[in-house]
């Protein structure tokens, strides 16, 4: 992923609203210029190389509770990383995620496509070493896509450079304390209701704690314009299976009962994957790439996740 290089501050959905036709208009331009760039000048025997980009949670776990948290004071990661970068230069770059406790991880040069997979395994393994290396005590790597806690009560550590004096340091979960004067308001009926400006004012969110987005002006300017645009939150619902025991009573902390409710970007900005990136010699072979592959990953991951529930639950 790119990031911008040079920070400032950033526009509000209603302020980037005048520069949609401009930036349109120059869009369209710059496809057209590459597209004839690459489309009518055939290369002769074009570098065709490929590469990956491995992203990983940072966890602590506490060593007398046994908690597991995301760790979102990972800075001192990159400074350990940039010093030993210094000293011998490593055969791979990290670079910061939406999450502030994701790490995405990239080899610093290409593969080429018909090399032997032992140097990519290699410098896959070398990565997880590198990064392991670099760990505080009780912190830890977690490759899979989500972590399981994710938007539940107290399952992040701050980052201990954060503002503790701003309240949307506090917990974003409706607990007793942020059911105080400062974060909850009453409504015409005399009801409670939550004072997002306070408690989260990027995510309005009643899980995720603003606190959890990577501080790079991107993230909290992408989760807030895009939720200003839709002019609601993300609302993503999957049923439960409902029974006698399904408590199915509407409440401020669980406005959509009977659903596994998530209502904020990170829900799944904050997974993790592994995704490889091809080159082709054209854009036709691009195009054909890509409608092979659109066929054949899923029948790929159809294979993997079979052969996963037959490791782990032996079915």
């Amino acid at each position: 992923m790119g990031l911008l290089s040079q920070l400032g501050e950033t526009y509000t959905f209603e302020e980037a609203k005048k520069f949609f036709e401009e930036i349109k208009h120059k869009g369209v331009i710059q496809f057209l210029k590459l597209y004839q760039k690459f489309h009518q000048k055939k290369l002769t025997n074009p570098p065709v190389l490929w590469g990956d980009e491995i992203e990983t949670h940072i966890l602590n776990m506490n060593p007398e509770t046994k908690e597991v948290k995301l760790q979102c004071d990972i800075q001192y990661i990159y400074n350990k990383f940039e010093e030993i970068n210094k000293a011998q230069t490593q055969e791979f770059q990290i670079q910061p995620e939406y999450g502030a406790w994701m790490l995405e991880t990239v080899p610093t040069s290409p593969f080429k496509y018909c090399c032997d997979l032992v140097p990519v395994l290699k410098n896959m393994a070398l990565r997880r070493s590198v990064l392991n290396s670099l760990l505080e005590s009780n912190d830890m790597m977690f490759t899979i896509p989500v972590f399981p806690l994710l938007g539940t009560p107290n399952s992040y550590l701050k980052n201990k450079d954060s503002d503790k004096s701003s309240p949307t340091t506090s917990s974003p979960q409706l607990n007793e304390e942020s059911k105080s004067d400062d974060f909850m308001l009453k409504n015409g009926n005399g009801n409670h209701k939550v004072d997002f400006d306070h408690l989260n004012p990027v995510t309005h969110s009643l899980f995720i704690n603003d606190e959890i987005i990577n501080s790079h002006p991107r993230f909290p300017a992408l989760t807030k314009n895009i939720r200003e645009r839709r002019g609601e939150n993300v609302d993503i619902r999957i049923p439960l299976f409902i029974d006698e025991k399904t408590d199915t009573t509407v409440t401020e902390e669980e406005p959509y009962p009977g659903f596994i409710h998530m209502d904020a970007m990170a829900f799944g900005m904050g997974n993790c994957c592994l995704q490889v990136t091809f080159s082709t010699k054209d854009i036709e072979s691009a195009r054909f790439f890509y409608d092979q592959l659109g066929v054949m990953a899923p029948i790929i991951v159809n294979k993997f996740l079979i052969k996963y529930m037959e490791f782990v639950f032996h079915v």
